[in-house]
């Protein structure tokens, strides 16, 4: 068969698989497309561990800022610093800049801080490769990169795959929101 024929014929099959109904007795296209995005709920979850982990600085005496408000000139050679800035800018493996829950600004660290939150089963740990790739990116740009992991929905083996690739790069840190308050109680 030539390569114009089997091209041809991949794409008709694609199309007959796009329209076929689902596998899942029941369930229609737009229901199947609905489970794969988030509920209000979990995106209200996500939220409300980033505003735990952002009430975490806070009270231990960090200043944030939002991205749009930061000046970077002022960090220059400052002995004291200790700032968080939010939804912060950093590079992404798909070659735009993308935004990031927290950047912790210390006098001689800029560790880029990812939020990640599995109460129940879900697709969330299905980022979890993504998030790596972008954190050894940006760990060439001379970043640290910690990753908080929340909740007891994820699939077996999604942890495990996280903390092995932490135990490889001592610049990329898996914490649960415990050990990253202890860790930041440390700091003082």
């Amino acid at each position: 068969m030539s390569l114009i024929y089997r091209t041809a014929f991949s794409i008709l099959i694609v199309l007959l698989l796009m329209s076929a109904s689902p596998i899942t007795p029941g369930w229609s296209t737009k229901a199947l497309a609905q489970a794969e995005k988030p509920t209000g709920l979990a995106i209200r979850s996500g939220r409300g561990l980033e505003q735990q982990i952002e009430d975490g600085f806070r009270q231990r005496g960090f200043e944030i800022v939002r991205a749009s408000e930061w000046d970077q000139s002022e960090e220059r050679d400052n002995p004291t610093l200790r700032k968080v800035i939010l939804d912060a800018p950093y590079a992404s493996i798909y070659g735009h800049a993308a935004r990031i829950e927290f950047l912790l600004l210390l006098p001689d660290r800029r560790i880029l801080i990812e939020v990640k939150r599995q109460r129940t089963s879900g697709s969330t740990d299905e980022k979890l490769p993504y998030v790596y790739a972008n954190a050894e990116l940006n760990i060439e740009f001379g970043h640290e990169f910690f990753l908080i992991m929340d909740g007891d929905g994820w699939k077996p083996g999604a942890v495990k795959w996280t903390r092995d690739r932490a135990a490889e790069n001592d610049n990329f840190s898996v914490y649960t929101p415990d050990e990253f308050f202890a860790w930041l109680e440390r700091l003082e």
